[in-house]
């Protein structure tokens, strides 16, 4: 699966999840907690995400990551 689909499908769950979050509004580089996504919003957007991506990420593998773009580039590693 490419990168571009990966994060058309986690900024439009993250959209969903945290309705304040408008396009213009993701810089998916900051940090989690700067767009407003506390532990309990994330682990929507990541459930939601390993459902509609057919892609699991053991946990271990996501406590570091700290970014949507980082949370992006787990996906595409498992989906290789």
């Amino acid at each position: 699966m490419k990168r571009d689909e990966i994060l058309a499908t986690v900024l439009r769950i993250s959209k969903d999840v945290i309705s304040d979050l408008k396009d213009g509004d993701i810089d998916v580089n900051k940090p989690y907690r700067d767009l407003g996504i506390n532990s309990l919003n994330l682990m929507e957007i990541l459930v939601g995400a390993m459902k509609e991506l057919k892609i699991k990420i053991p946990a271990d593998q996501l406590a570091s990551v700290g970014t949507i773009s980082g949370l992006v580039d787990e996906f595409v590693k498992a989906s290789a």
